[in-house]
């Protein structure tokens, strides 16, 4: 039994700041949190183990904006004026799990429950008090004509209550010395979400087929079911078109008392859950091969699929009607987004891993991914071009990289020279092409020229190599293991400081299309000391 106390207080500059985002439209942030962790692991019998722990904590974290002046965005150019980010979000929570461990011959069962998370939540937002002013081009900006603007009015805070529970039930089975399963059952639930069949199970094997036991067949599957997080819930209770007004005007003046003029005849914008909403459920599937090669080197085949439904995006249900797109279908709202668990994912991988001693002095793991991921949505947050027709943005995910190749490694040549590396080499991931305009006056830049699907454009490829020297000391020789050490180390990140790009532009409107806008870090170098007793 033991219990802990952690408590972190840090400070953000220039939170935002970065790729076309000017220093005067970022933000400081300040995060402080308090937590009670007890952990309690008990051998009821000989048979019986029983693991229990519980945290509770609370955090503070305001952010301020590091000018108070309206927000202006031009698409993929540049942003500018004030972050318009003021907000104040406040947690009180709690998680607990309890898992129970039992052996009956060749059966071992582990069943319990958790609360993942069980929180009471504020937000207060006072963003966009003075308006974002979005433009599509340089030269709309030199002509003041912003082709959407996003001004708020109304109560700021918002309080509510996250609940999340599961439970699960779990037996591993030595069927003889061969050949095992593990077969399982889970159920999430979180609330304001209706669905109450989110129940997940998993079966998993493992095979030796020949005598010598050096290669193991192994397959598996399972689904799982993921969490909302608390970012959906503020918006739909802060955005129920009484507490927290949220107004998207379209062609707007270039003015914040003259867009503010405007709001008295203007509805609000309104966020909802669709009907019938789900939890986003993901079925993992796997079959590889692994064969030892030697004693302590292991080479492994996998295969790795992925199956995603009910994966969570918006949509403006209230968006203006082609094809002339002048107004909205219903008059009582703004925009009206949507929140609905109909998008998909599917994902296939073959992974070669090899593992283990690779050289006489040298341990580790290389592995190899051939891969590729589909979408037709990014989270919560993410929008359709055409919001009539979402089924159109299918393509690559955002994360889809074709190839991964990654090295870690430990190598001690010398007690004076013991090193760790590690090398990743990444082909590029995608970028989607737009046409940077508010053609179909929804308020945002999503349009594509036509013809032209999510995610055509193609990012650059990343190189990494990172590299640690380390000196270990023992203090007291003599007293062997319980020896106090110091360790001195020094590490290097980015080892021949290659610039990898990142945040390619695809709006055609801007003049840093197709261009990168940002970089991964530099070289850096850390130097470090380690004292054990």
């Amino acid at each position: 039994m033991f219990w802990q106390l952690n408590f972190q207080d840090r400070w953000r500059n220039n939170v935002g700041v970065g790729a076309t985002v000017l220093p005067e439209a970022g933000a400081q942030n300040r995060f402080r949190e308090d937590e009670f962790i007890f952990n309690h692991r008990g051998i009821i019998t000989p048979k019986f183990l029983s693991q229990f722990r519980i945290l509770i904590g609370r955090y503070w974290s305001p952010t301020h904006s590091n000018t108070s002046r309206p927000r202006i965005v031009v698409t993929d150019a540049f942003t500018a004026g004030g972050a318009q980010a003021d907000a104040l979000r406040t947690e009180v929570h709690t998680s607990i799990t309890w898992l129970l461990t039992q052996t009956l011959g060749r059966h071992t069962l582990k069943y319990g429950f958790n609360v993942p998370d069980w929180s009471r939540r504020g937000f207060s937002d006072w963003s966009n008090q003075l308006g974002t002013f979005y433009f599509a081009s340089l030269e709309d900006y030199r002509r003041n004509r912003p082709f959407s603007a996003v001004i708020q009015r109304g109560s700021p805070r918002t309080v509510f209550t996250e609940k999340n529970l599961g439970a699960f039930v779990q037996d591993e089975w030595q069927v003889r010395p061969s050949l095992s399963v593990a077969a399982g059952l889970r159920y999430d639930w979180q609330n304001f979400f209706g669905d109450r069949n989110n129940f997940g199970p998993r079966l998993a094997l493992a095979y030796a087929p020949t005598r010598s036991r050096n290669m193991v067949i192994r397959a598996g599957a399972g689904f799982f079911f993921d969490r909302s997080g608390p970012g959906p819930i503020w918006d739909v209770l802060r955005y129920d078109g009484t507490r927290l007004h949220r107004f998207v005007v379209s062609d707007p003046p270039f003015s914040t008392e003259e867009l503010a003029a405007l709001l008295p005849l203007m509805p609000t914008s309104v966020v909802r859950l669709e009907q019938g909403i789900q939890l986003p459920e993901l079925l993992q599937f796997s079959v590889g091969l692994e064969r030892q090669l030697a004693k302590q080197t292991t080479l492994a085949v996998n295969y790795i699929g992925t199956r995603g439904r009910h994966q969570l995006r918006s949509r403006d249900a209230n968006a203006p009607l082609p094809p002339e797109f002048r107004a909205r279908p219903d008059p009582r709202f703004n925009v009206l987004r949507l929140i609905e668990s109909a998008g998909r994912l599917e994902g296939n991988s073959l992974e070669i891993t090899l593992r283990g001693k690779l050289g006489p002095r040298f341990t580790g793991l290389v592995q190899y991914t051939f891969g590729k991921i589909g979408s037709d949505t990014e989270g919560v947050n993410w929008f359709p071009a055409n919001s009539f027709d979402p089924r159109g943005e299918w393509g690559r995910a955002d994360a889809d990289r074709r190839h991964q190749f990654n090295l870690l490694g430990a190598a001690k040549l010398h007690r004076w020279l013991n090193l760790g590396f590690s090398a990743s080499v990444l082909s590029g991931p995608p970028f989607n092409v737009t046409t940077g305009r508010d053609d179909n006056r929804d308020g945002m830049a999503l349009d594509r020229p036509p013809g032209v699907p999510r995610n055509t454009g193609h990012g650059p490829d990343f190189i990494g190599i990172d590299l640690r020297w380390f000196r270990e000391f023992r203090l007291q020789p003599s007293a062997k293991e319980n020896s106090p050490t110091l360790t001195l180390s020094v590490e290097a990140f980015n080892l021949p400081n290659r610039v990898n790009y990142q945040n390619f532009v695809g709006a055609l409107t801007s003049p840093f299309f197709g261009k990168p806008v940002a970089a991964h870090p530099s070289r850096r170098v850390q130097l470090g000391v380690r004292m054990q007793f």
